[in-house]
């Protein structure tokens, strides 16, 4: 859903500042941590806390299945999600971060984007929030969420209310959302408050300036997962993914199953992250 390869030209639908109580500095639903230190998070300590997905290859898909129109490869990758997450947490990945629309996806046809954004995703919110709250799921959202239909931003506003206190594991959907924006809103916001507080200048750091980024709170990466074989970062998570593992699939999103997510695991768990240290061991 979220390849980015052309800047956008599409105007974006308006949300009603009254259809939603989001977090207008961070543009995303509120966040809370989740403890780090679950049972299955130490049976496999190898495990990856934060694993991202690049959902890529719907489009192709549904045209190697012979569909008219891509539509129907949003569809089948939706399903993939909840597949993903409920191995997730079976595997104690505490975090995961699927990269659902990005800023650059209003340029596509008009009819898609209405689909994605107007009817699929408000649909899934709806008929998966008892799978949510059943497993203890904490959901929310990153990105600019004010420019999204007002039927998703009821439905985002819902459910991120809705399992706000729960605390097995954590799914954020990625929605209208591209890192460089990001980054410059929040050197924006900090500049700001620098204007007011010169010395904040010279006490800025990498781990302060993330509290000017959507969703501070959410832990780096350990692990990207990009589906369909093509190899860029397509404007996601710039600054989260200084030192995270990176893997490319070749399948495309429709197709990758838990059984491949187990396998990203595992690779993973073979991997030295050395986080610039020569040193191994």
């Amino acid at each position: 859903m979220a390849d980015t390869r052309n800047r956008t030209h599409s105007t974006p639908a308006s949300g009603s500042k009254d259809a939603h109580s989001l977090d207008t500095h961070h543009r995303s639903c509120s966040v809370h941590s989740t403890s780090s230190t679950s049972s299955a998070h130490l049976m496999v300590p190898t495990v990856p806390r934060h694993v991202a997905f690049i959902m890529d290859g719907n489009g192709r898909w549904a045209m190697k299945h012979g569909h008219d129109t891509r539509i129907a490869g949003h569809e089948k990758g939706a399903e993939v999600i909840t597949d993903l997450v409920l191995a997730g947490l079976n595997m104690g990945v505490e975090y995961m971060t699927f990269y659902v629309f990005s800023t650059e996806n209003w340029a596509r046809p008009s009819e898609e984007v209405e689909f994605i954004l107007s009817d699929l995703l408000p649909r899934y919110l709806e008929l998966k929030l008892d799978f949510m709250m059943e497993n203890s799921i904490r959901f929310r959202a990153m990105g600019r969420l004010e420019k999204l239909p007002k039927s998703a931003l009821v439905a985002l506003d819902k459910v991120c209310k809705a399992t706000e206190e729960n605390s097995r594991a954590n799914v954020t959907l990625a929605l209208n959302y591209g890192s460089q924006q990001d980054i410059v809103e929040g050197v924006k916001a900090f500049a700001r408050k620098a204007i007011d507080d010169p010395t904040l200048i010279e006490s800025l750091d990498p781990s302060g300036f993330r509290n000017y980024l959507d969703l501070p709170e959410l832990p780096e990466p350990d692990l990207l997962v990009r589906t369909s074989g093509e190899k860029r970062l397509s404007n996601f998570m710039l600054w989260h993914l200084s030192y995270t593992e990176i893997l490319f699939d070749e399948q495309l999103w429709p197709d990758y199953t838990p059984k491949d997510f187990k396998n990203a695991v595992e690779e993973y768990s073979r991997r030295t992250r050395r986080y610039g240290n020569s040193l191994v061991g």
